[in-house]
């Protein structure tokens, strides 16, 4: 039905679809969990992530829960929201209740998003010295994804979005990625 051509079309739209559903999720469900004072700046961080999978730079994401978070997708799915039925996610503990994290892969780089309590961290090809956090595994402990990371490659996000220029930058230069924002 299509030849090979078409069925590799198939299932990369299905994965372009699956970390589509995981960037939504991770924002979704931190704006239920997450103490107000922090919840400010999570629309622009979700645009500036979604403009990197909308030039179809994003290959991968997962997501992270703590446990209020575990809990609040249980009552979403209870509520038969279809969107996140089906979904996987790891659990993460050793953090607040309330914090969440998204790995994700642009090219050959991981980068790991903290809800907040947290700043952003990316690691390149070249950074192989360091423990980086692996995509898609049930169980995270939080100081693992806190691994070392180069100070140049990690970025406290602030109200006024200044974090995205450098942010970006650094992206540009371990994927060879356009750094639009």
């Amino acid at each position: 039905l299509g030849g090979t051509l078409t069925r590799e079309l198939c299932i990369d739209t299905v994965r372009k679809w699956q970390v589509f559903r995981s960037i939504n999720l991770f924002f979704q469900i931190i704006e239920r969990v997450v103490d107000t004072e922090h919840r400010h700046h999570f629309p622009m961080r979700k645009d500036f992530w979604l403009g990197f999978f909308d030039r179809g730079l994003v290959t991968d994401a997962w997501v992270i829960l703590g446990s209020k978070a575990t809990d609040e997708m249980g009552r979403i799915l209870a509520a038969g929201e279809k969107d996140y039925r089906g979904l996987n996610w790891g659990r993460l503990s050793g953090g607040p209740s309330d914090q969440c994290a998204l790995l994700i892969r642009v090219g050959k780089a991981t980068i790991m998003e903290f809800s907040h309590s947290g700043r952003a961290r990316m690691w390149g090809e070249k950074d192989k010295h360091a423990e980086i956090p692996q995509l898609h595994r049930t169980k995270y402990q939080a100081h693992l994804l806190r691994a070392d990371c180069p100070p140049d490659q990690m970025f406290r996000h602030d109200s006024n979005g200044n974090w995205r220029i450098p942010a970006a930058r650094c992206i540009s230069r371990l994927t060879g990625a356009s750094n639009k924002v």
